[in-house]
This record gives C-alpha cells, sequence and structure tokens, in this order.
C-alpha cells in the first residue's frame, strides 16, 4: 500500500494549494495552527525561497481539543462551542505552553507588536467541526489583554481548509465570548478525503508523517499534557525532497511559459 506522499494526486493538491496561497498572501507570515495545514505552508516556503523571497513561515504546535461543537447553540453562521468534561484551565500547563511560544516569538502580544510593525500574518487550520482551532484560539486568545485580543481577531487572517463542503460558518465563538471571523477555503469531497489523509493521525514514531510536534493541553489515554517530539526525520525528509522536486519543476514550468510570452 502507497503511503500518502507517494501518491501524485495528493503531493499535487498539496502543491496547488501552496502556489494559490503565494498568490493571495505573497507577503504574509503563514502561520500553521498543528500539523494539519504543515506541509502547504512548508510547500509555499519552498516556494518563496526559489522566487528568491523570505520563507516566513512557523508552527505552532497544538494537538487535540478541550471544547466540542455546540450544534444547538451555533447559528447559521457562528459555530459555538462547549467546554468537554474534565477541562478544568490548569494554570501550569497553560504558563508552560505559553513559555513555549513565547521562544516561537508567537504569543498573541508578539503577534501583535509584528503586524504594527507593518507585518501581515495569516494563520492556517483545516477543520471538520472546528473543535481544535476553537480550542486552540480560546485558549490562545484568553491569555491576551483586551486590547491584543481586540487587535488580533481584527488584524489577523485566519484561514481554514473546510473539509465538510456544505459548511458556511464564517465565525466561530469560543465559550468565554471571543469571536473570530474565517476565511473559509471550500473543497470538495474529493479534496476533502485527500486533505484529512495528509493530516496523520496522532503517532510519534519514526514511520509518522508528521512535520510539527504535538502539544496537548488535556491529559488524553496514554497522553499527558505537555510537548512531544517526533523522530521521523528520515520520513520528514522524504516528504520534503518529493514536494521540493514537484514545486521546482512547476515553477520552473511557469518561468519558461513567461519567457515564451515575453518573446514570442
Amino acid at each position: 500500500m502507497e503511503l500518502w506522499w507517494q501518491e501524485k494526486a495528493y503531493i499535487d493538491q498539496i502543491v496547488d494549494c501552496a502556489f494559490y496561497l503565494q498568490d493571495s498572501c505573497p507577503d504574509a507570515w503563514l502561520v500553521s495552527i498543528g500539523q494539519s495545514p504543515a506541509w502547504i505552508v512548508l510547500s509555499a516556503s519552498m516556494l518563496r525561497k526559489l522566487q528568491g523571497a523570505p520563507a516566513n513561515v512557523a508552527y505552532i504546535p497544538f494537538t487535540g481539543g478541550f471544547l466540542q461543537r455546540d450544534m444547538n447553540a451555533s447559528s447559521e453562521n457562528t459555530m459555538r462551542f462547549n467546554k468537554r468534561a474534565g477541562w478544568s484551565d490548569e494554570s501550569t500547563v497553560l504558563a508552560d505552553y505559553f513559555n513555549y511560544l513565547y521562544h516561537l516569538q508567537l504569543q498573541p502580544e508578539q503577534v501583535k507588536q509584528q503586524i504594527e510593525s507593518g507585518q501581515r500574518f495569516v494563520f492556517l487550520e483545516m477543520i471538520k467541526k472546528a473543535n481544535g482551532l476553537a480550542s486552540f484560539l480560546s485558549a490562545w486568545l484568553e491569555n491576551a489583554d483586551d486590547t491584543t485580543r481586540d487587535f488580533i481577531v481584527k488584524n489577523a487572517d485566519f484561514y481554514v481548509y473546510d473539509t465538510e463542503p456544505n459548511a458556511n460558518s464564517d465565525a466561530l465563538m469560543t465559550p468565554n465570548g471571543i469571536e473570530v471571523p474565517l476565511m473559509r477555503i471550500g473543497m470538495t469531497y474529493e479534496e476533502s478525503e485527500i486533505m484529512e489523509n495528509t493530516a496523520p493521525l496522532n503517532e510519534v514514531d519514526e514511520n509518522s508523517s508528521r512535520l510539527v510536534p504535538m502539544y496537548r493541553l488535556m491529559a488524553v489515554g496514554k497522553y499527558s499534557p505537555g510537548l512531544m517530539l517526533c523522530p521521523n526525520q528520515a520520513v520528514k525528509k522524504r516528504i520534503e525532497n518529493v514536494l521540493h522536486q514537484k514545486i521546482q519543476s512547476r515553477f520552473q514550468a511557469g518561468r519558461q511559459a513567461q519567457a515564451c510570452c515575453n518573446h514570442p
């Protein structure tokens, strides 16, 4: 059985998404929330380097979720969420997580400062019910003061690859009343299936295709809260090579086509 990164359709879709991102957000910092969009973000960084531009990408480790969609309270345009049983807003866990984000320069206050300096930020995530995204935004923005929180919501962009093609919600609201507008990137059923299959399960062994470490804020089964690195350097390198070859080939084809147009 072929691995997902050995299938042409899967690689083509990741590369398509990367070229779209670069066309629509050429000067933005692209930030992958968790693993799901990480290979797209990495591919966009490869394309930027081929164009002679800074990579300007980042990855926020975040796995799982402590919120769940409230289907009864959600309106046509806004998704609402409740806290799962067992979540206790553990202050020590959150403090450790935000200390980790500080070293990544991705605390809300640090992002606000960069936006104020003129840098655009685009956060990306893949959603189905959006429980993970809502959990991250709830924890991340809850840590910020009101001014910073409002600034981030108004000035950062949140792009979501929605794997439910018939969904149309363009905002989510956390239990603490934070409403975040979303830029939905709609997908067909076929595209959604590919997108979901390129987002590896929560395995952390040498065969995993994860690019981003796991970081849990809530204990789940055998997993405790905290950071988990994945010893899969060999697999990551193979995937990076496959993506780079595809991106370089398409980039060079585009340059050749442009040259032909300029010199009939």
